[in-house]
């Protein structure tokens, strides 16, 4: 029962198994380098091939989000601003008033407009960080921060004209 049988090596049948197992290293390699390369393709294009989007080429467009006030809380936000010609303009919506947007401009990634009520005014600077543009607030008596995301085109300009025809054609 304690008999043992040694086998030779067999050259021929380990120089199969050595080529069958380079062959399957090759594959894995290649896909691996592979992976490697799209993975920094990726990174080296930016945050468009990850999820996110750059900053806007065309600002004009509806935006919602909050303002935080140092008086009045979390204050809900709708900006709607698009060109008139050369010039930014539009309108922002709060639960404490509307206010009209004047003297804006879009540079390098950034807003700057002074937002105008009949009796009050504030400017607002906004810089577009992860999808979104954050920043701040000083006036209306107050200063914060402001977040705002866009949320489609803007709202279409509603002809306030009064006209004098009133005939049934």
């Amino acid at each position: 029962m304690g008999d043992h049988i040694k086998l030779k090596s067999n050259e021929y049948a380990r120089r199969r198994v050595v080529s069958a197992l380079r062959a399957h290293l090759h594959y894995v390699l290649a896909i691996l380098a592979g992976s490697i390369l799209v993975w920094w393709s990726s990174a080296a294009v930016g945050p468009n091939v990850m999820g996110q989007q750059g900053p806007p080429s065309d600002i004009a467009g509806r935006y919602e989000g909050f303002a935080e006030s140092k008086n009045y809380g979390r204050v809900p936000l709708v900006l709607d601003i698009r060109h008139q010609g050369s010039v930014i303009v539009g309108s922002l919506h709060t639960p404490l008033g509307d206010f009209s947007i004047n003297q804006a401009s879009y540079t390098k990634a950034t807003l700057v407009f002074k937002a105008e009520s009949y009796d009050d005014e504030g400017i607002i600077t906004v810089a577009w960080k992860n999808d979104r543009f954050v920043g701040e607030f000083d006036g209306f008596g107050d200063k914060g921060s402001v977040e705002i995301h866009r949320t489609g085109p803007p709202a279409p300009v509603v002809e306030t004209t009064p006209t004098d025809d009133l005939s049934k054609d």
